[in-house]
């Protein structure tokens, strides 16, 4: 696991508009080393649309490949609308499991199915007629992310901080916080100032 400070802007007191995007893991997979790491907006590649386009944050889309990498198989798109403008998506193949996020503007699904800003459609495509949907941006256009992956379909016990995959495991992983154990690995600054983190250090 990681311990993390939260932080919705600079040293320098400047504002910031991000997502932070966690993955949870197989239960084989869950005691393996934690991985963490950021995209920059100047990293990521574009698919253009006739009346927008999409950043290809992880997976790809018409060969395009995103710069994220993670343990698990996932797609990650930043979709942007101008009005009046569609998007047609169709899942992976290697996924079944998708969640398309507003969070700008707003739009139409499949013809009759309104989104808006801070609202979420997920549709699970194991059924053989949810392959894909069609969005199409409102007056004021629309933008979205959307988030696609392969469901595990894992028990999971989850309490305060803590995803584990069993209750036992949730008890361990308190007593280790307890008896200051937790996390293992630690960076040798205070990592909850901005202001200390080392040059040559990304602080995000």
């Amino acid at each position: 696991g990681i311990e993390h400070a939260e932080g919705g802007g600079t040293p320098a007191g400047q504002s910031t508009h991000g997502f932070q995007i966690w993955l949870r893991m197989p239960v084989a997979n869950m005691e393996d080393d934690p991985r963490y790491g950021t995209v920059e907006p100047s990293d990521i590649p574009t698919v253009s649309l006739d009346g927008g386009l999409v950043r290809v944050i992880a997976g790809s889309l018409d060969g395009v490949q995103g710069p994220a990498q993670f343990a698990v198989n996932v797609q990650i798109l930043d979709v942007e609308l101008e009005p009046g403008a569609e998007f047609n998506y169709v899942c992976p193949s290697s996924c079944d499991n998708v969640m398309m996020y507003g969070f700008k503007g707003s739009g139409i699904l499949n013809d009759d199915t309104p989104i808006g800003s801070q609202q979420i459609a997920r549709f699970n495509t194991t059924n053989p007629s949810a392959q894909g949907a069609k969005v199409t941006a409102g007056e004021g256009g629309f933008r979205m992310m959307v988030f696609t992956g392969k469901m595990t379909k894992e028990k999971y016990v989850w309490h305060g901080p803590f995803v584990c995959s069993s209750r036992a495991n949730l008890m361990q992983c308190f007593q280790q916080v307890q008896t200051g154990q937790f996390p293992p690995v630690r960076v040798k600054w205070d990592y909850k100032d901005a202001s200390k983190t080392p040059k040559g250090q990304q602080q995000v």
